[in-house]
């Protein structure tokens, strides 16, 4: 042993030097990597996650049926709530001083307002905010305004804001919104990968205060969650109890969003 802390200690050459200032610093990053990986983990499995809306699963409708009318208009959501949905899907853009407008692209004029719209149906359904962050406006002035306009209508207890952004979710949790967290659940291609999104989701739950995760199914396989084990799922865009199935097997999806009302308004065989 002392020979080595000899050798470790002698005087080293230029070269030398750069090489063990590297491999102390490649070291202090892989014991910092490991710090914060393995506190993550341990802070996330404390989290006692819990369902925004009971009984679950529900299935809500995704910007309402557009079969007979336009999508993402009172007609299309009436629709949907008149087959069975128990919640209903919508795009939300903010324009300062105007407010929120509904529509799945840019909205253009006239545009439906998010104030009226909630005021319309009230307390007769459920509601879910896919929030369309506009870059130039103030994250806090925008939580307020919409905590504010949600408020008003009396339905803050029955909507969740929907954004893949945990500093927009962390602003709305402040303001006593619900929200859920946007994630790919599309299989990855390699367990490092797989492993790296695991724990990204799990250090953006901690940091944004929303009550679940969210994302884009469509006809492919379920992947891996067992990572979010009890956490409520919201799944879309699901348009057969075949496709519900493996998820209802699951046992914690909250939400099944739709454009079909097959599902409605049991989603699970």
């Amino acid at each position: 042993m002392a020979p080595l802390l000899s050798r470790f200690l002698a005087p080293k050459t230029p070269g030398q030097k750069f090489a063990l200032g590297m491999g102390l610093l490649l070291v202090l990053a892989l014991v910092g990597l490991a710090w914060e990986v393995g506190y993550t983990a341990w802070a996330f499995a404390r989290l006692q996650p819990r369902y925004p809306f009971l009984p679950a699963p529900e299935v809500w409708s995704h910007r309402g049926l557009g079969g007979q009318q336009p999508e993402e208009t009172v007609p299309a959501w009436e629709e949907a709530i008149a087959h069975g949905a128990q919640g209903i899907e919508m795009d939300i853009h903010y324009f300062p001083g105007l407010g929120f407008a509904l529509s799945h692209q840019r909205p253009r004029q006239p545009m439906l307002m998010l104030g009226p719209t909630l005021q319309h149906f009230g307390r007769k359904t459920h509601y879910w905010l896919d929030f369309k962050r506009s870059e130039r406006s103030d994250l806090h002035q925008v939580a307020r305004e919409l905590a504010a306009t949600v408020k008003q209508a009396g339905v803050t207890d029955l909507l969740v804001v929907e954004s893949p952004d945990p500093d927009v979710l962390q602003a709305f949790h402040q303001e006593g919104l619900q929200t859920l967290l946007w994630i790919s659940l599309s299989p990855h291609p390699s367990p490092w990968q797989a492993l790296r999104e695991q724990h990204r989701v799990r250090s953006w739950l901690l940091r944004s205060g929303a009550v679940g995760v969210s994302g884009y199914q469509g006809k492919l396989p379920p992947p891996d969650l067992g990572f979010l084990a009890g956490w409520p799922l919201f799944v879309f865009d699901l348009a057969t109890t075949a496709e519900t199935a493996p998820f209802c097997r699951l046992g914690q999806v909250q939400v099944f969003l739709s454009r079909s009302h097959s599902i409605f308004p049991a989603p699970c065989p």
